[in-house]
C-alpha cells in the first residue's frame, strides 16, 4: 500500500539523511495515512490496525536507524512521536479542546458537540465528593456503540483530560497539542504509569516552553485534583 511504499523511500533515503530530515519525512509521507480521519476509524478492532502499528514501528526503527527487530518504545521517546495505540487519544483530545473552546464553526458544533454545558471561555467545573463524573457518558449498549466519538469523547473528558487539567493550562490549539504530546509519549510508555510526574517532565520538556511560576501553580492544581480523584480531601 501507500505507507509501506512511503517507509520503502525512507529506507533508500535514510543513509544519506539525518534524523531530524527523516522525521520531517515521516510527517509528511506516513503520518498522513494514520491520522486522516482518525475519529472515525482510529477505535477499529486491532486485528484490522494491528498491520498499521507495525508499519510505523517500522518507520521509526529507519528514522532512528535502529535495527530491524529493535524495542521500539524508547525510539518513540526519543523522537516523540505518539504511537498508534494512543493517537486516538490523542486526536479525540484535540477535538474536545476544540469543542469546549468553541473553535468548531457555529453549526458544526450545533452538531456534534457533546459538551453544550461545557462550552464555555469562562466554564469552571465544581468539584464536589460525590461526583462520580463531570460530564453523563451517553449510554451505549453495544461494544460497536461504544466506540462512536460522542461516547469517547466524554469518557475520555471525564477520566484524562480534567483529572489533568490540560485543558485550563493551554491558551491555544499549538500549545495543547505540544503538551498533550508530551503526556501520551512519556505516560503511557514510562515504567511509573504516573500522570503527575509526567505532567512534570512535559511541562519540563524543551518543546512545551512556560515559565517557572506557571509550572508550580499548575504542578499544585494537578496534585489537588490527583488527591480529589482519590477521595484524600
Amino acid at each position: 500500500n501507500k505507507m509501506a511504499k512511503s517507509i520503502g523511500i525512507l529506507n533508500k533515503v535514510k543513509r544519506y539523511l539525518n534524523s531530524k530530515t527523516l522525521l520531517m519525512l515521516y510527517y509528511s509521507l506516513i503520518y498522513p495515512y494514520l491520522n486522516y480521519c482518525h475519529l472515525l476509524w482510529g477505535k477499529a478492532p486491532a486485528v484490522h490496525t494491528n498491520k498499521l502499528f507495525v508499519l510505523q514501528k517500522r518507520a521509526v526503527r529507519i528514522i532512528s536507524n535502529s535495527q530491524y527487530l529493535a524495542h521500539s518504545i524508547p525510539l518513540y521517546k526519543e523522537l516523540n512521536i505518539v504511537p498508534f495505540d494512543e493517537l486516538y487519544r490523542f486526536q479525540c483530545s484535540i477535538f474536545v479542546y476544540k469543542c469546549i473552546k468553541e473553535l468548531f464553526p457555529t453549526h458544526v458544533l450545533d452538531l456534534i458537540n457533546p459538551f453544550p454545558s461545557l462550552a464555555s471561555q469562562d466554564y469552571q467545573p465544581v468539584l464536589t465528593r460525590s461526583a462520580s463524573s463531570l460530564v453523563t457518558t451517553p449510554f451505549c449498549r453495544t461494544a460497536i456503540r461504544q466506540t462512536f466519538v460522542y461516547y469517547q469523547a466524554t469518557h475520555l473528558y471525564n477520566n484524562f483530560l480534567f483529572p489533568l487539567n490540560i485543558l485550563n493550562l493551554c491558551n491555544s490549539t499549538l500549545h495543547f497539542k505540544r503538551l498533550l504530546k508530551n503526556i501520551l509519549v512519556w505516560c503511557f510508555f514510562s515504567l511509573s504509569q504516573d500522570p503527575i510526574e509526567v505532567l512534570y517532565f512535559s511541562y519540563s520538556h524543551p518543546l512545551v516552553c512556560l515559565n517557572y511560576s506557571c509550572f508550580v501553580f499548575s504542578f499544585l492544581c494537578t496534585i489537588l485534583r490527583a488527591l480529589w480523584i482519590f477521595k484524600v480531601i
